[in-house]
């Protein structure tokens, strides 16, 4: 396939396949301007696609392909740049001196004085550490969705829109007890479990009951190569179901991105399901389970906090998983409520409020 080296009048240089740069060409015929949707059908063009001309001047780089005429800025190609590597966002991995970001709900309000800037701060925060507590958050029934719902759609699930995590003897899972929760994310029974979710405390009056959370990410990167290939590899079953529904699927714990970085895991030691032992590389894959499951529980992984009514909680659920001390019911009442979205939709906000200048005051 051949490539094309783009100069532009200040010196840049771009060295590109002629396929991608006729197939990304900005002119109103080749595009939607206004949304950004291509027209272009490259399969309308021949795999050994050449120009007959290349010429720069000083509004850019004008490409003759003989049926149609490009012209490029250098504007053009570095949004482009900036565009994509949004989606490449760098995670800040805890370290010994990790602090859990913390903000007040009236903050993060965009008609108030800093408002807006808050607001960035919070969901950088967030994206970055893939976690932060709100505290001051209303202690009413239902608030955690309607705060999410400010930024992101609820992803609903068969068990209900708002959970309600209390002592429940009619409860679906170990939440609905007094007993310890290891740390854990939630619903690894989907092909593709809540990339996000809230927690909100609404009443926290027993002895006991202290949350903590776990940077996964960091932790199984930890492990060796081989460790890492294997459990991204080997399908493991999880299920999680109640009287009126069930879910239920195979998937491996880790999701590798192309380089080989974390992007995704799950896991679950209450939900995950016997496996069949006779499957091919079960022995390779309980080594790393058990060095991986090790690695997790260890208390030096746990920061662990109180919540206090009225805090809430947004978790990375591919990444963070989070977790409870045991307590005694006997001696009050605890209620928690949670509601789960995707990550990627608070991620989408905070690119929209850095890069559009806020409004003036009407």
């Amino acid at each position: 396939m051949d490539r094309l080296q783009l100069i532009w009048a200040d010196g840049t240089t771009a060295v590109v396949p002629a396929l991608w740069l006729r197939d990304n060409c900005p002119c109103s015929h080749c595009k939607v301007v206004a949304t950004s949707e291509r027209r272009k059908l490259i399969a309308t063009e021949p795999l050994e696609l050449a120009p007959v001309s290349v010429v720069t001047d000083t509004s850019g780089v004008t490409v003759d392909w003989g049926n149609h005429v490009s012209h490029y800025t250098l504007d053009w190609y570095r949004a482009i740049q900036l565009d994509t590597r949004r989606h490449l966002a760098t995670p800040s991995l805890w370290g010994p001196d990790f602090t859990l970001p913390r903000f007040r709900y009236s903050e993060l309000d965009e008609s108030v004085p800093g408002g807006r800037q808050r607001l960035i701060e919070f969901l950088s925060a967030f994206t970055s550490h893939g976690v932060a507590c709100v505290s001051g958050v209303p202690i009413y029934q239902g608030e955690s969705e309607r705060f999410v719902s400010r930024w992101a759609p609820i992803r609903e699930l068969p068990f209900g829109r708002v959970h309600d995590v209390l002592v429940d003897p009619m409860g679906y899972n170990i939440a609905h007890t007094a007993e310890a929760l290891p740390p854990h994310t939630d619903f690894p029974s989907y092909k593709w479990p809540p990339s996000g979710q809230a927690l909100h405390m609404l009443i926290n009056e027993v002895v006991g009951g202290d949350s903590f959370v776990v940077d996964g990410w960091r932790v199984a990167s930890e492990l060796d190569r081989s460790e890492l290939d294997i459990l991204a590899s080997f399908p493991v079953p999880f299920r999680q179901f109640d009287h009126g529904a069930e879910t239920w699927t195979m998937a491996p714990l880790l999701r590798l991105r192309p380089d080989g970085s974390i992007e995704q895991l799950r896991f679950s030691n209450q939900l995950m399901q016997p496996i069949d032992p006779a499957t091919t590389g079960i022995d390779r894959f309980y080594e790393a389970y058990h060095h991986l499951s090790t690695l997790l529980l260890a208390p030096e992984q746990q920061h662990r906090f109180r919540m206090q009514p009225g805090d809430l909680l947004v978790v990375h659920g591919h990444r963070v998983l989070h977790g409870r001390t045991a307590y005694e019911a006997s001696t009050g009442h605890r209620h928690l409520q949670d509601v789960y979205f995707e990550f990627e939709d608070l991620f989408n906000q905070l690119h929209r409020l850095s890069s559009i200048p806020a409004r003036a005051p009407v």
